[in-house]
């Protein structure tokens, strides 16, 4: 199952109007837990990362034998729980 991900980016010309653009990346759920992982092992540490990739395997564990061929819920998960581990308390 593959996982589509928007980008949205304001961009302006030399006159100063604004423009939207959007680019779409697909990765697949392996890579897009991969991703999460490094950048929260590079965020904090391994042992953060650890935490992350331990919920989301969890929840696919569960997932796996409730919904057997569905990733929707693991893919739900493993998003926002970056979403909250990433955030910058600034």
């Amino acid at each position: 199952m593959q996982a589509a991900s928007s980008r949205v980016a304001v961009i302006r010309n030399p006159s100063g109007q604004s423009a939207t653009a959007t680019a779409t990346t697909t990765r697949t759920l392996e890579e897009s837990i991969a991703y999460r992982a490094k950048f929260l092992t590079e965020y904090q540490n391994q042992s953060y990362a650890n935490r992350h990739l331990s919920i989301v395997a969890k929840v696919r564990n569960a997932e796996a034998k409730a919904a057997p061929g569905s990733s929707e819920l693991t893919e739900a998960v493993a998003k926002n729980l970056f979403k909250l581990m990433a955030y910058k308390d600034e």
